[in-house]
C-alpha cells in the first residue's frame, strides 16, 4: 500500500480548512453526530486527481448513510438503496456541517483510491427530512406494511361473514387502505384468524403462541351491526339502527392504533325490509360507513408506522439463566445493532432478566440482526424467533 506524501496531505488539509463547513470541528451542535468513514474509488487512466474527488463524494454519502442507519435498520438501507439515493443521499453534502480527512492511501492491488473522513452529520436534519418524505416512499421505506381485514360479529345483531352487507363493508375498507399505499394481504386464510380471534381474543393471538398465524402487519378487525328500532310505531315505516366498527392493531406489539366508531340511522319502507342483510340501501350505507371509518383509521395508521419506522418499536428481551455480567455483554451486543434506540431494564428477577429494547425494525431483521451478531462475536447463543414482540434468550 503506497502512502501519499505528507507534502500533498498537508495541502489538501488546507484546501479542506478553506472550504466552508469543512476542516476540523469543534464540538458537536445538537442533532448532529460525529461520524468516521471511508470511500474508494477506482483509477483509470491514470487520474488520481478525479479518483480521489470521487472517492472523497463516496465518503461523504457513506457517513450520511451511517446517518441514515440511526433511523433505519440496514436491511432496510440495502433493500431500499435507490430510493434513499434519490430522496437523500443524492443532498449527501449538505447534511455535513464540516469534515476533515483522516488518511489518504492508493491501494496498488486494486488500483484504487481511499480516503477516510470525519464528518459531522446532521442527523437532525436527516430526521426531519425522512418526516417529510411523502406518504408512499415513506411506506415504502417502512416495509410495505401488510393489512389483513377480519370480520368479528360482535353481537347477536350482527350478520353473518357472507352476508352482502359484510363484503361490501370489507371492499370498502380494504379500497381505502390500498389507496392510501398500504398493501393487502393476499391468500390468507382470513377465516382462521377470525376463529382464532373469536376463540381466544385479539390480545390473546397477537401477544400469545398463536401470534405467528397472523403474517400481517397490522389486522384491521371491523365488525357490522344492524337493529331493528322497536319503538317507532309506524304502518309503512321502519327504522334500522347501523353500527361499523373499525379497530386497527399493530401485530408486532398488540398495540391497538386506533378505534373508529360509525352510528346511523335508516328509515325505509317495510316491504323493503325482508331480508335486510342483502337490502340494497342498507347495503350503500353500510358502504359509506366503513369508507369514511376507513379513512380516519388509514390516516392514524399512516402516522403510525411513520412513527415507528422513525424511532423504533419495543421489544422485550428476557435473559434467563445469565449471570448480570452475561446479560451485561449481550445488551451492549445489541446496542450495536443498526437501529438500536434505546434499552431499559424492565425487571429483575433470581434467574431472569427482562430488558425493553427500542428497535426501528421489524421483529424479523431484529431476530436476525441479533443472531447474526452473537454468531461473529462466538457466543453460543441463539434467539429463537419471537412470540409477539417478546423474545425469551436462554442460556445453553
Amino acid at each position: 500500500m503506497k502512502t501519499i506524501g505528507c507534502h500533498i496531505c498537508l495541502f489538501l488539509l488546507s484546501v479542506a480548512l478553506s472550504i466552508p463547513g469543512g476542516g476540523a470541528a469543534g464540538a458537536a451542535d445538537a442533532g448532529v453526530k460525529r461520524i468516521t468513514a471511508c470511500g474508494t474509488e477506482r483509477i483509470t487512466d491514470n487520474n488520481t486527481a478525479a479518483a480521489r474527488r470521487r472517492s472523497l463524494q463516496n465518503a461523504q454519502r457513506n457517513a450520511v448513510e451511517m446517518g441514515v442507519g440511526t433511523f433505519i435498520g440496514s436491511q432496510t438501507i440495502i433493500e431500499k438503496d435507490k430510493l434513499l439515493k434519490d430522496q437523500i443521499y443524492s443532498r449527501a453534502s449538505g447534511y455535513i456541517t464540516r469534515w476533515q480527512p483522516i488518511s489518504e492511501n492508493i491501494m496498488p492491488e486494486e488500483n484504487t483510491y481511499r480516503v477516510c473522513i470525519e464528518a459531522f452529520v446532521k442527523t437532525g436534519h436527516i430526521k426531519k427530512d425522512l418526516e417529510g418524505l411523502a406518504v408512499p416512499v415513506m411506506l415504502q421505506l417502512a416495509g410495505n406494511p401488510h393489512f389483513l381485514a377480519v370480520y368479528l360479529q360482535e353481537t347477536d345483531a350482527a350478520p353473518p361473514p357472507d352476508a352482502a352487507i359484510v363484503n361490501a363493508a370489507e371492499k370498502a375498507l380494504q379500497a381505502i387502505f390500498v389507496d392510501n399505499h398500504f398493501k393487502m394481504l393476499k391468500n390468507t386464510p382470513a377465516e382462521q384468524t377470525r376463529e382464532l380471534i373469536n376463540r381466544i381474543g385479539i390480545h390473546d393471538i397477537l401477544a400469545g403462541a398463536s401470534s405467528s398465524s397472523v403474517r400481517a402487519d397490522m389486522l384491521i378487525v371491523y365488525s357490522v351491526s344492524v337493529q331493528e328500532k322497536k319503538w317507532l310505531k309506524s304502518k309503512h315505516f321502519v327504522e334500522f339502527r347501523l353500527d361499523v366498527n373499525l379497530q386497527a392493531v399493530d401485530t408486532t406489539n398488540a398495540r391497538i392504533i386506533v378505534s373508529i366508531p360509525k352510528t346511523c340511522t335508516v328509515r325505509m319502507l317495510k316491504t323493503e325490509t325482508a331480508d335486510y342483510y342483502n337490502n340494497s340501501q342498507l347495503i350503500n350505507k353500510t358502504s359509506q360507513m366503513a369508507a369514511t371509518a376507513a379513512k380516519e383509521t388509514a390516516k392514524e395508521a399512516l402516522n403510525h408506522f411513520n412513527d415507528r419506522f422513525l424511532n423504533g418499536t419495543p421489544y422485550y428481551c428476557t435473559f434467563k439463566d445469565f449471570d448480570p455480567l452475561e446479560t451485561s455483554i449481550l445488551t451492549d451486543i445489541i446496542e450495536n445493532l443498526n437501529g438500536f434506540r434505546n434499552k431499559t431494564v424492565r425487571h429483575r428477577y433470581t434467574n431472569s432478566t427482562v430488558v425493553e429494547i427500542v428497535f426501528a425494525g421489524k421483529s424479523y431483521d431484529f431476530h436476525r440482526q441479533l443472531n447474526a451478531a452473537l454468531q461473529k462475536k462466538g457466543i453460543p447463543v441463539k434467539v429463537p424467533p419471537s412470540t409477539g414482540n417478546t423474545f425469551i434468550i436462554k442460556k445453553r
